[in-house]
């Protein structure tokens, strides 16, 4: 194989695990999404894959009301469901006239740039990553142990999006770090 060619595998390869969605740790997938998958008409898949997130959701929202003894951060609401259709209405209904109304709705949703809170507590991973339970209950972990970023309970931080996907935490004093969300 020419270099010319290694590199071009090499880059192939590196653009292929950037582009692929990672996995879930401990995620398993539902029935009902498995049912999903095997629907041949897009308006019936999207149909069923509404209606599983719309009992995925709702299931924790039931645990709480039962008086579940876990706590866990509350959820924003989800976006109204979609009317049903009638055959004759869903008929052709797919592409770009379907993309539009998705746009609108996610357009009227709003979404937050930042969030403020209070830690609650920290922990530290094996390697000296922290965790932090925030007061609102969510739980943030930091990507890559740095000394110099330093907090503790009571401390008031900022989450704010950053490119990607990535979320940076600045803590009190300044200083920056990656961190995603846990729970």
């Amino acid at each position: 194989m020419s270099r010319t060619g290694a590199w071009s595998l090499v880059v192939t390869v590196v653009i292929a695990v950037m582009v692929c969605p990672r996995a879930p740790a401990q995620d398993a997938v539902s029935a009902g999404l498995r049912a999903c998958v095997k629907e041949t008409e897009d308006v019936v898949r999207l149909k069923c894959y509404d209606s599983e997130m719309r009992r995925a959701q709702a299931a924790p929202a039931a645990s709480a009301a039962t008086g579940s003894s876990q706590s866990g951060p509350v959820s924003a609401p989800s976006a109204p469901p979609v009317p049903e259709m009638t055959p004759e209405q869903a008929f052709g209904y797919r592409g770009a006239i379907a993309r539009e109304q998705v746009d609108r709705r996610n357009e009227q949703r709003d979404t937050l740039a930042r969030l403020e809170g209070v830690v609650a507590s920290v922990d530290r991973k094996p390697l000296g990553e922290f965790v932090l339970t925030l007061g609102n209950g969510q739980v943030w972990t930091q990507k890559t142990p740095d000394p110099n970023v330093k907090v503790k309970a009571g401390d008031a931080v900022v989450i704010r999006r950053a490119s990607l996907g990535s979320f940076i935490m600045t803590v009190p004093g300044g200083r920056s770090t990656q961190v995603a969300r846990a729970k």
